[in-house]
């Protein structure tokens, strides 16, 4: 998904980006490219926290903490140690009372205790203890050595009840309550369990578990895997010294546009921001990109469950490379992945 991302926006070094700052996993890792600067905004108070807390540890602390402290590595007393790295970190006065108000979630490990990791994690709990899959299911699916052994697998296990069970946990209802909020699915009219069914099943042909972080993210719950190249060693000296690049604001996308100064915006990653927009919403935020963009620049975004006609047909044009990269993708839960560029 990230490496869709760098590729669909070309990011170049006078790049100037605006981005949905999320869990800052795209911010960073779009950062890797080296452009003049990225502004990452969020509205959600939570997902802005995450990405201060990664930025100010990517610029004070070793790779093997930080590692660590986002629960992807474990040490001694590590439940202890999260919290002394956490502390020993410049925040803000918000963000250190925000971790202090959810110690559970840092202590146990950000990576895996997320409202949709849990989600997921409950999933498969229940494949197992309910006897749906045998104890050696997943232990199998991530031994499969090619997609030939892997679907052979598969075919066991995706019995009709457990079409059954996955069609129910995922469902709309169950999503809303307990995975992603109500308002996420607020426009979505497609039957979102029989899609990531479809999804799911897709991405096993194409890509071997083993070497799927999203597929791993799905089924492995007791291994959270580092997948993304800005959680690398390899990266880690080179993003410290570009975190100044990145501003970070509790704010939408289009009042971040409006707050800016007369300086384009020459990308944008809007996420997947359009899933959660009526069309008429839609159609007025892409004009407010296309404003504040150059003819030249590229705007990316995915879609999940809702297909969004182009809009602004006016200003933008979406290119060849949506197909290519979309074929790319490894993200079950992703259906398409969208380029335009600014005429």
């Amino acid at each position: 998904l990230i490496e869709l991302l760098t590729a669909g926006l070309a990011i170049g070094p006078a790049d100037r980006i605006l981005s949905i700052a999320s869990a800052g996993d795209n911010v960073l890792s779009m950062l890797l490219a080296e452009p003049t600067e990225i502004l990452a905004v969020d509205v959600n108070p939570a997902q802005a926290a995450l990405v201060e807390l990664k930025l100010a540890a990517i610029g004070k602390i070793d790779h093997c903490d930080f590692l660590v402290l986002l629960g992807y590595a474990s040490c001694p007393d590590v439940e202890q140690r999260r919290r002394d790295l956490c502390a020993s970190l410049q925040l803000s006065p918000e963000v250190r009372d925000y971790w202090a108000r959810h110690d559970e979630i840092l202590s146990k490990g950000i990576a895996s205790t997320g409202r949709l990791e849990t989600y997921f994690r409950r999933f498969v709990e229940m494949l197992e203890t309910k006897g749906i899959w045998p104890s050696d299911g997943v232990p199998r699916l991530f031994a499969a050595q090619t997609i030939t052994q892997q679907l052979k697998v598969w075919d066991e296990l995706c019995t009709p009840r457990f079409e059954e069970v996955f069609l129910k946990y995922f469902a709309r209802e169950t999503q809303a309550k307990e995975g992603r909020s109500a308002q996420q699915l607020q426009y979505v009219r497609a039957n979102v369990a029989e899609t990531q069914l479809v999804q799911l099943k897709k991405m096993l042909t194409k890509n071997r578990c083993a070497d799927n972080f999203y597929l791993r993210r799905l089924f492995d719950y007791r291994t959270p895997t580092a997948g993304a190249q800005y959680l690398e060693l390899k990266s880690y000296a080179r993003l410290r010294q570009l975190i100044p690049r990145v501003t970070l604001r509790v704010q939408s996308l289009q009042d971040a546009i409006k707050c800016t100064d007369d300086k384009p915006f020459t990308k944008i990653c809007a996420s997947d921001i359009f899933e959660y927009m009526s069309m008429s919403d839609a159609q007025t935020t892409m004009e407010t990109f296309a404003a504040a963009m150059p003819s030249g620049g590229r705007l990316a975004y995915w879609e999940l469950y809702n297909e969004r006609p182009p809009m602004a047909e006016g200003s933008f044009e979406v290119l060849d490379e949506s197909e290519v990269l979309t074929a790319r993708d490894r993200n079950m839960f992703y259906r398409s992945f969208k380029v335009l560029r600014k005429k």
